[in-house]
């Protein structure tokens, strides 16, 4: 029978190889959670730079700092279209939808809450129109007089509808006892006597009785 030898000087395999594996590992895992972290937060912020919400912040930012350029920014090319407006026509405009005030200052911005049918649409907020010394403008019954703004979605992004925001506008003043009419603006800057309606994607007449 043959014999077996043991090989007493044979190589061991390497401690040394097992915390490596385990520094390595660890590196691994670490580049991977960063790497997540990295894609959720651009993901993040991607859904932030296309969302409604930042839209309107853009629409009320140029409010407050009266840039028709900045407005125009966040209005739908078609819209804008169909008014036969340019951006330096769009703060003169704002401001003869003030009536008496002469105007439009904003203030106190709130987003306001919609039905589950609207929110598959578009998102709402309301701000508070002031004069030029910041003060609220009254409105109906005393109080301080609200517009609202709209972003819809449209193929080519959210964007907030400037005819709904001016009829706003005017509706607070009226019932506050202002003489403005939405109509009379639409003669004024050449507009036709239309509102856009985002639910429906269609223009709306004004209603005879608000015309005059």
């Amino acid at each position: 029978m043959g014999e077996r030898r043991i090989i007493l000087d044979a190589p061991q395999p390497s401690r040394r190889l097992a915390p490596r594996r385990r520094v390595r590992r660890f590196r691994r895992a670490i580049l991977l959670a960063c790497g997540i972290a990295l894609l959720s937060a651009g993901y993040g912020v991607y859904r932030w730079w296309v969302s409604p919400e930042r839209v309107l912040a853009q629409f009320v930012a140029a409010l407050r700092h009266r840039d028709g350029r900045a407005i125009v920014a966040t209005v739908d090319a078609e819209e804008l279209r169909h008014l036969h407006l340019e951006s330096s026509e769009i703060v003169p405009l704002l401001d003869a939808a003030t009536g008496q005030v002469g105007g439009l200052f904003v203030a106190d911005l709130r987003h306001e809450q919609l039905n589950e049918e609207q929110s598959r649409y578009n998102r709402s907020v309301s701000v508070g129109l002031c004069d030029r010394a910041g003060r609220p403008i009254r409105g109906f019954g005393g109080k301080p007089a609200r517009a609202w703004a709209y972003a819809y979605r449209t193929p080519r992004g959210w964007k907030v509808g400037l005819t709904n925001f001016i009829y706003s506008v005017t509706y607070e003043r009226r019932r506050a006892g202002d003489r403005v009419r939405y109509a009379e603006l639409c003669d004024r800057f050449g507009m036709p006597p239309e509102t856009f309606l985002p639910q429906e994607g269609a223009w709306r007449p004004i209603r005879r009785r608000d015309r005059h």
